[in-house]
């Protein structure tokens, strides 16, 4: 999930850098249309299917999963059909057959105030770092008062913001802004071959054991697979 984060993220900004480029602006409306045309449909059929008939089908049926589904129903509809399946999936509405929709929520979040910051913004650099260091803050807080005031809302709170990662979108970004805007210093450091060296066998091996780091474990592989990201589409010369 971390390198679909860093891997949309990559590509949005990318994008929205050549569009800037091009035509001297981004279209917010466009944007959002083709967003909407790509993701709604696919996502929309898999939330009302999972909400009224799925489990209604023999041989998909699970008591198990029925009795989970009827809990807090009005929950559920509420969050999956605003496009916040990660608030629910963090405070624990699970819906059976579409758990995995909370990504959806979190990139779909992340599309909404993207490119009008990105518009807004001169300085993209400026605005990706900042997205990174308010995000960790704001992550830290939350783990803050999880340990000062602990209790199931707060703890929710935490795995909710835990969870939305738009950091790891930011590193995704920050990849295509080094890419696109040729910088000769970084592009060279990433596609060293003593760096390649280093850095492919250290994610290959963190994915083989499954090392999970506190607090910045998203960060840690974010950063790994924007690495990544770079070298395979830009690096002709990689030994990898």
């Amino acid at each position: 999930m971390i390198l679909f984060f860093t891997l949309s993220g990559f590509l949005i900004t990318y994008l929205l850098l050549k569009e800037k480029k091009e035509t001297g602006t981004v279209k917010i409306r466009n944007f959002y249309v083709r967003r909407i045309l790509r993701i709604w449909p696919l996502y929309y059929l898999v939330v009302f299917a999972s909400l009224y008939f799925l489990n209604d089908i023999n041989f998909l049926a699970n008591p198990a999963l029925g009795v989970i589904s009827d809990h807090n129903f009005f929950e559920r509809q509420f969050f999956f059909i605003l496009m916040l399946p990660n608030i629910a999936f963090a405070f624990g509405y699970n819906l059976p057959y579409a758990d995995q929709a909370w990504s959806i929520g979190v990139e779909e979040q992340f599309y909404v105030f993207w490119p009008l910051l990105f518009k807004k913004m001169k300085n993209t650099f400026k605005l990706l770092t900042g997205v990174i260091i308010i995000y960790i803050l704001i992550k830290l807080g939350c783990l803050l008062i999880k340990t000062i005031w602990p209790g199931s809302f707060t703890t929710h709170l935490y795995y909710l913001v835990y969870l939305s990662s738009f950091d790891s979108m930011a590193f995704g970004g920050l990849a295509a802004f080094f890419l696109f805007k040729e910088k000769k210093f970084v592009t060279e450091f990433l596609f060293s071959k003593l760096v390649q060296w280093i850095v492919f066998p250290v994610l290959a091996i963190s994915l083989i054991i499954g090392i999970n780091l506190p607090f910045f474990n998203f960060e840690f592989f974010s950063i790994m697979f924007a690495f990544l990201i770079v070298n395979l589409a830009a690096n002709k010369k990689s030994d990898f």
